[in-house]
């Protein structure tokens, strides 16, 4: 499916909802998931890349990936808000993200969004994991990716026994920088993006 604008987070707020009404599926073998979507002719908001790096001033790049992942994450919604996307939208978990720049990305020409979601396994505590998946192409290159997890419940998730393993670091890792962070960023990091 092609679109000629980014939706605005804002007119998506009601079909996110609206998705509460939604019943897990039973039979997960048998869903099917919306088409990929090419949101085409991209502008980037100067204004709000603005706003983005001023907040953010230690980013390196005239357009760090992070501020692509913005866009990428109204992408994500748009199309998981779709009636044909099977799971409700509120609670559900974002994993983690995985950006990669193949090839350098010009912030004063358009360029496309490619989008889609696929569904991984099943786990053993009943969590459904879904990959969104949105491409930066511009002049018919691949220039960005960014890839994100979310977890879906698909069934009553029981506490789990077994306690967490605490998260370590590679060896060798090295401390590269201390952030100092204000108890407003959550909001402050809403509103740009």
């Amino acid at each position: 499916m092609l679109k000629n604008n980014l939706p605005n987070l804002k007119k998506m707020i009601w079909p996110i909802l609206a998705s509460v009404r939604k019943k897990a599926p039973v039979n997960l073998e048998k869903i099917s998931l919306p088409d990929a979507v090419v949101f085409q002719d991209i502008d980037i908001n100067d204004e709000q890349l603005r706003a983005f790096r001023s907040m953010f001033p230690y980013l390196l790049g005239e357009m760090p990936l992070s501020y692509l992942y913005t866009l990428a994450q109204r992408a994500h919604l748009y199309q998981m808000s779709n009636p044909v996307f099977p799971f409700k939208l509120p609670g559900i978990v974002h994993l983690d993200n995985q950006m990669q720049c193949v090839h350098p990305l010009d912030g004063s020409m358009v360029f496309n969004m490619e989008q889609s979601v696929s569904l991984s396994s099943i786990s053993a505590n009943g969590g459904e994991k879904i990959i969104a998946k949105t491409d930066f192409c511009q002049l018919q290159k691949r220039c960005v990716e960014v890839k994100s997890t979310y977890l879906i419940r698909t069934k009553k998730m029981g506490r789990s026994k077994t306690r967490k393993q605490p998260v370590l670091l590679p060896k060798g890792s090295k401390l590269i920088q201390t952030l100092d962070v204000q108890s407003n960023a959550g909001r402050l990091y809403a509103r740009v993006s």
